[in-house]
């Protein structure tokens, strides 16, 4: 003989009234069971309006940071070119400064060189001078 307990057991489990009370269809999101009542249907499809509601304003974020997101990137992307212009500038400045200090330079060692070679020149022609006396 077959001990069917476990078979009916399983049976009765999925055609109970709590199970059967849970079900919602896909088809029919307005079914009401039997036994509830049509305000706990209007109480179900409010919950389902709030969790699409919920849903909405999520999707209505994401949308929202997607926005701040690139104009924040358009942003950091103008900032990082300024910069990069700008030391592009100060480079070029710098660059311009050494070669006139080192014009300026030049031009003081071949003044000096120049005063130096007169004096050198004058003493010599002065030591001429006193061999002819």
């Amino acid at each position: 003989e077959l001990d069917t307990t476990i078979e009916e057991e399983t049976v009765e489990a999925k055609l109970s009234n709590d199970r059967i009370a849970s079900y919602v269809s896909d088809e029919d999101p307005d079914f009401v069971p039997g036994d509830a009542s049509a305000e706990s249907a209007d109480e179900d499809s409010e919950g389902e309006e709030a969790i699409v509601e919920v849903v909405e304003e999520v999707d209505a974020v994401k949308d929202v940071v997607e926005e701040v997101k690139e104009v924040v990137e358009d942003y950091v992307e103008e900032v990082v070119e300024e910069v990069e212009d700008l030391v592009e500038k100060v480079a070029d400045t710098i660059e311009d400064v050494v070669e006139k200090v080192a014009e300026t330079i030049e031009d003081a060692v071949e003044k000096i060189a120049d005063e130096v070679e007169d004096k050198i020149d004058v003493e010599e022609a002065g030591e001429a001078d006193e061999e002819l006396d």
